[in-house]
């Protein structure tokens, strides 16, 4: 562990904790876990990746939560904010949509780290183009969407900028 510890910029103590973490969250999704990740880039990926999409960016919470595994997941890094079920994740949505007064969210397909992500932009009008809002990025599993991670840096102008705004 020490070695990893040097890798990591960390103590022993530290990294010893990261591989316990990790031994139970494995242990939690038990032996099945591998026959229920979906392959990337599969027709299986490509079609939840799409179905939560268009349910997102049309704020329909009831469709979203439809493509969810039971214990998904949203995250927002660097924010400490973490929902775990259906029901927290929901009611977060609609609290965030409301949040938003009616500013519509606009999400564009790439991939992050081999998975589905979407940029995300938020609002626009005919006089006004869409600003960037971060990246949202997605662990699929068992045809389903096991967990959602939003990325609300705006802070990344170059990836914003090769892609451009939606269309």
């Amino acid at each position: 562990l020490g070695e990893v510890a040097d890798m990591l910029g960390t103590t022993p103590a530290a990294a010893k904790g990261l591989v316990q973490r990790a031994r139970r969250g494995l242990q939690r999704l038990g032996p099945g876990a591998r026959a229920l990740a979906t392959q990337p880039g599969s027709p299986a990926e490509a079609d939840v990746a799409r179905r939560f999409a268009e349910a997102f960016s049309a704020d329909d919470v009831d469709a979203v939560v439809a493509v969810l595994t039971d214990d998904a997941w949203l995250r927002m890094p660097p924010a400490p904010h973490e929902y775990q079920g259906k029901g927290p994740i929901a009611e977060f949505l609609r609290a965030s949509s409301a949040g938003r007064a009616g500013r519509r969210l606009s999400l564009v397909p790439t991939r992050a780290n081999g998975q589905p992500a979407f940029l995300c932009y938020i609002g626009g009008s005919a006089d006004q183009r869409p600003c960037p809002s971060g990246i949202v990025a997605l662990e699929v599993a068992g045809g389903r969407v096991a967990v959602i991670t939003r990325f609300l840096d705006r802070a990344l102008p170059a990836v914003f900028a090769r892609q451009g705004p939606p269309r």
